[in-house]
């Protein structure tokens, strides 16, 4: 009778034993990643009278904290400024922003409207940015140091949500990507770009857990992460006159050692040894 609590034993305590070897190993992780407060988005102008629509000169902001450095760069910003006289009476914008709130970085867009002078009306600045087509885009990279061993295999693994209702074919592109020198993928060859359209699923409210493999080939200490997209903006798809959409968000980012054969056959050993001195 006691045999069986014994191998449930056993078994819980090796994959906890692996578990804990993984997590002892894990040289980066989300909350050294993401340890960051703050949003990306490209300012208004102040000029009297402004019609600027689709603007796609990359606007670029950087964040350092720590050891991690974090580079956005944002295009598809739009205005449309109006005055009379010698005063500005409205102002909207229709803007892609990028946000950390130390948890994830959120690819978003957001439309704000200003009236200046009583009872002017949006009508007009509205329409102007309604009949245009925006393509916006996000990118944003992280360089971070880190300890990386050569010949050693790293899973990299990270979760990916999409904001619910949205079109399916709201994305053009969405790609993510780990990068260093000399990281090569499974096969042997040099360690690409993710296309993320092909994994996730957008327009639900489901969380995806992306997970790959990659081997070093030289030691390293920094390696970076970048994830891009792009989507085609309006004012219909915000829903309203004044909104924001987080459009996709990035969380829960590891890097962790794959054991070795023999790191997980000295776990093995440990738990049977454990296991061995209970039954006595």
């Amino acid at each position: 009778m006691k045999t069986k609590p014994i191998i449930k034993t056993f078994a819980f305590t090796s994959l906890a034993a692996l578990s804990t070897l993984s997590a002892q190993g894990a040289v980066l992780s989300g909350p050294g990643i993401l340890d960051f407060n703050h949003k990306a988005r490209q300012p208004g102008s102040n000029a009297l009278a402004v019609v600027n629509i689709a603007d796609l000169t990359p606007h670029q902001e950087v964040f350092t904290s720590g050891t991690t450095t974090w580079t956005h760069s944002l295009s598809g910003f739009s205005q449309v400024r109006t005055s009379v006289g010698i005063a500005t009476v409205a102002d909207v914008q229709l803007a892609p922003y990028t946000q950390m709130d130390g948890n994830s970085l959120s690819f978003g867009r957001e439309i704000t409207t200003e009236v200046l002078l009583a009872g002017t009306s949006l009508t007009g600045p509205l329409n102007t940015l309604a009949g245009a087509s925006v393509l916006q885009s996000w990118n944003s990279t992280a360089a971070v140091a880190a300890d990386i061993s050569a010949g050693q295999t790293y899973r990299i693994s990270f979760d990916v949500d999409t904001l619910s209702g949205i079109p399916v074919d709201l994305f053009s592109t969405s790609t993510a990507q780990f990068t260093g020198n000399g990281l090569q993928n499974s096969a042997g060859g040099l360690l690409s770009a993710i296309d993320l359209l092909g994994l996730i699923t957008v327009g639900g409210a489901s969380t995806d857990t992306i997970t790959f493999e990659t081997v070093a080939t030289q030691d390293l200490t920094s390696v970076g992460f970048n994830f891009a997209a792009s989507a085609v903006a309006d004012v219909s798809a915000l829903g309203g006159t004044a909104a924001n959409q987080n459009l996709i968000s990035f969380s829960n980012f590891t890097v962790t050692p794959v054991p070795e054969p023999s790191a997980a056959f000295l776990s093995l050993a440990a738990s049977l040894l454990l296991v061995s001195k209970r039954r006595r």
